[in-house]
């Protein structure tokens, strides 16, 4: 055209078919024309399955299903070799929500309405700094079909309260009621629901604690009646009597505990010391299950003053910011004394051996705040005699162990039917915990038990120091204070958040303190 030759002849005419068949046998270009169909073929592929398997619901039954995620790790954490180990029965993997949807469906502004499930033992501070330093002071209620941001105070208190004691535990009444019908999948992605679920009936609840324990130290405790011939050997060998250096004597001594998921003992309830076998639980009340015993360990104490043979409680606080991935912290530990030393005389009497505050009272034990109020780790360090690399040791096996029960339980809690329905919609979930234990003598913690609603309104050192900057740096750890995060963003801005918890598992790899 124009007197311009055309470069490719009419598609009829036989040049135009031999031009075509001259390209099509060459290698190169064949393989890339190829190439290109399968990649498209395959992208198409991808994109219905990614939306089929969003789409899908989890299987119905949480007996027999895991939900394994498989995160990247973080720098500074390592795999424990025998901690949460998940059972080889039915899985599914999921991944935490992370996707376009998830960004142009979760709030953009700051949040600020709650519901106050009240109950002042379990909330009375926590609740304050939500409202006046957080934002979250407009009151909703979610039954009445309100937008709601944080729901806080236990879900044993938001059911229907007739009276103050009216516990709605197995959340059958009330908002929980509510809850449960409208589904934890359907919660939205700015929602934070608190507690996570699932620890009364695992680490909260002294028999379950004893069960994910003897799974890291077989002579942690003894559950009744699975160890009974077990612990009656045992108490024949530890009866004898025996001396120390010092001239103390060194019989082994022993606690019996009562406690299961719907019992909620606590402040020292459920719990006798006993010397002897006839002492034990008859057989019948054994049957229960509801029994443990254990030693009365020896407590690391001072070489001689009036710290000497005086026992002690440490308490940590821990918080769970997810279930799936796990991610769990540690705040501070603070410790104090028995008002009464040991008296090899009466070497269980109440006064000495037990360490709950109410009970001494009751008990009529004359109350010396220099033993029974609380003080810092390095102060208790100080009154027992810890050097610095005894401290550290110390600290470093007790959140390790931490991060161990939490891991032996992460099964169970993963499947909690409440927990695995917030995973699925992206929302989130928190608790706040608190460990009670002791030093023994060989710097090892022990664990007495683990406290789902601790006291929320500690006095002394271990409440404004200590419990209420726990909470104000939790709640801005987890971005409270600020527009929410998708579930995929939270764990790296809690890292970068952390104020002074420190981590213990992050994304289910648990930190390495030894």
């Amino acid at each position: 055209m124009n007197g311009v030759p055309s470069r490719m002849p009419a598609p009829h005419s036989s040049c135009g078919i031999n031009y075509a068949r001259r390209w099509i046998l060459k290698p190169k270009r064949l393989l890339l024309f190829l190439g290109s169909i399968y990649i498209i073929a395959s992208l198409a592929n991808l994109s219905i399955q990614k939306k089929l398997f969003l789409s899908s619901p989890l299987p119905s039954s949480h007996l027999d299903h895991e939900i394994i995620v498989q995160p990247p790790r973080k720098e500074g954490f390592t795999a424990m070799s025998d901690a949460g180990a998940v059972p080889t029965n039915r899985r599914t993997t999921i991944s935490i929500p992370n996707n376009t949807a998830q960004h142009n469906n979760i709030k953009t502004s700051v949040r600020s309405k709650a519901h106050w499930c009240f109950w002042r033992p379990h909330m009375g501070r926590p609740m304050n700094i939500l409202r006046n330093e957080f934002g979250y002071n407009n009151e909703v209620n979610p039954e009445a079909g309100e937008e709601w941001d944080i729901i806080f105070g236990g879900y044993q208190n938001c059911g229907s309260r007739r009276n103050s004691r009216n516990f709605d535990w197995k959340m059958e009444t009330g908002l929980n009621k509510y809850l449960n019908e409208q589904g934890w999948d359907k919660l939205q992605p700015h929602q934070v629901w608190f507690p996570c679920m699932g620890c009364a009936h695992s680490y909260c609840n002294k028999k379950e604690l004893c069960l994910l324990i003897k799974k890291i130290d077989p002579t942690y405790c003894f559950s009744l009646p699975g160890d009974r011939d077990r612990l009656l050997k045992a108490m024949e060998v530890d009866s004898q009597e025996g001396f120390d250096d010092g001239g103390s004597r060194t019989r082994q001594f022993w606690v019996v505990k009562e406690d299961y998921a719907d019992k909620h003992l606590h402040v020292g309830h459920g719990v006798r010391f006993i010397k002897s076998t006839t002492e034990l639980p008859n057989e019948q009340d054994q049957s229960s299950g509801a029994y443990l015993v254990q030693p009365l360990v020896r407590h690391k104490t001072a070489g001689a003053g009036e710290f000497h043979r005086r026992r002690h409680e440490l308490r940590m606080y821990v918080s769970v910011t997810s279930t799936t991935p796990l991610r769990a912290y540690a705040y501070s530990v603070v410790g104090k004394f028995a008002n009464a030393q040991i008296d090899d005389a009466n070497p269980l009497a109440p006064c000495s051996v037990d360490t709950h505050g109410v009970l001494q009272r009751k008990l009529g034990c004359h109350d010396n705040p220099k033993y029974s109020a609380y003080r810092s780790f390095d102060i208790f360090s100080e009154n027992i005699g810890l050097t610095e690399s005894e401290k550290e040791l110390f600290l470093a096996r007790t959140n390790q162990l931490v991060g161990k029960v939490l891991m032996h339980a992460q099964p169970k809690i993963q499947n909690h039917t409440v927990n695995e329905g917030i995973t699925r919609s992206g929302a989130a979930c928190f608790s706040f915990l608190r460990v009670d234990f002791a030093v023994t003598d060989t710097l090892e913690p022990y664990f007495y038990e683990i406290n789902e609603f601790p006291f929320a309104n500690e006095h002394g050192f271990l409440g404004i120091p200590v419990q209420e900057n726990a909470y104000r740096e939790l709640f801005r750890m987890m971005g409270l204070d600020r527009p929410p995060l998708i579930a995929s963003e939270r764990s790296n801005y809690e890292m970068a958040n952390l104020g002074n918890w420190t981590p213990l598992v992050i994304d289910d790899v648990p930190h390495k303190f030894l």
